[in-house]
């Protein structure tokens, strides 16, 4: 979920079939830049070129931390976060097709 719809493309969203919703139950968000960081962290500079991933690594703990705990990530290279919001369940509003 995106709060604006201008944001669902650069999500990684698809916007084929696009839906309002109002959330049930309790609503979590994560800055999509902490991911642009794990994805960078796991590929490097070359697309492909997977490395090994230590999971004690200090450095994959602290981006996972600050993804899946709703923290801003005040060192990516993008000027704004992008907020990707999650909910378990759903009620669909209005559909924009």
């Amino acid at each position: 979920m995106v709060s604006d719809l201008r944001l669902i493309d650069a999500a990684g969203g698809d916007t084929t079939y696009v839906y309002e919703v109002k959330p049930i139950g309790s609503v979590t968000k994560a800055d999509q830049c902490w991911m642009g960081r794990m994805w960078y962290q796991w590929y490097g500079d070359k697309y492909g070129d997977l490395k090994r991933i230590n999971p004690k690594d200090e450095k994959w703990r602290e981006l996972a931390e600050g993804y899946w705990g709703g923290k801003r990530d005040t060192e990516s290279y993008q000027p704004t976060c992008l907020w990707e919001y999650l909910a378990t369940k759903v009620k669909i509003i209005d559909a924009k097709v």
